[in-house]
């Protein structure tokens, strides 16, 4: 390429052509367009390795907000009316998307009253309760930003329920090799304790 141009300038300043001018403006125009191209097509890996997309879940929409705020810069991406929160980081992406609470609900597979009942199924909790059609927007948007994923982070209170509430989102919407999910583990939602956890 570099031989290709230095032979365009000589003739051009040999022949003095403007149309011979204006062609090799327009060459110099595409190929700074095209290295710029190149470089950003290039700044998507990283050591080799393709950039990662994360999705962290919080418990809550207020848990997943001080997340955010805690762990650097972040944007506000609305997907189905709920805030997700995005920080670009040296990896890739890190999406952190609010669960609201319990998302699935254990029920019964069959009908009857004999107990103990162990033929249960986790489900929607919006599709076993009347008074939980809140969830539905919380589950759907938790499913899109979760099919984005490459691995996923629990960032649910680090007890029983919050275990159990990251889980299931990731279990029943990805069901991802265990390699790929973390658990974040904190006591307090300091950002102090967020960063050390994450």
């Amino acid at each position: 390429v570099y031989a290709y141009i230095l032979y365009f300038i000589k003739s051009v300043w040999s022949k003095r052509h403007s149309c011979c001018y204006c062609f090799m403006v327009t060459f110099f125009y595409l190929f700074r367009k095209l290295r710029d191209e190149l470089s950003q097509f290039l700044s998507f890996s990283h050591n080799g390795t393709s950039m990662t997309t994360t999705v962290m879940v919080g418990e809550k929409p207020n848990v997943a907000s001080k997340l955010a705020q805690a762990l650097g810069d972040y944007s506000i991406e609305k997907n189905r009316g709920v805030k997700n929160y995005v920080i670009n980081t040296d990896d890739g992406k890190l999406i952190i998307a609010p669960a609201v609470g319990h998302i699935f609900n254990l029920e019964q597979t069959e009908e009857g009253w004999d107990y103990p009942v162990f033929d249960v199924e986790w489900l929607p909790i919006f599709e076993t309760s009347d008074d939980a059609d809140y969830v539905k927007k919380y589950y759907n948007n938790l499913k899109d930003q979760i099919n984005k994923a490459d691995e996923y982070i629990n960032a649910c209170d680090y007890d029983l329920e919050g275990s159990v509430i990251g889980a299931n989102v990731i279990r029943q919407l990805a069901d991802p090799e265990e390699e790929r999910i973390k658990r974040m583990k904190f006591s307090t939602l300091t950002s102090s304790d967020l960063k050390e956890a994450y």
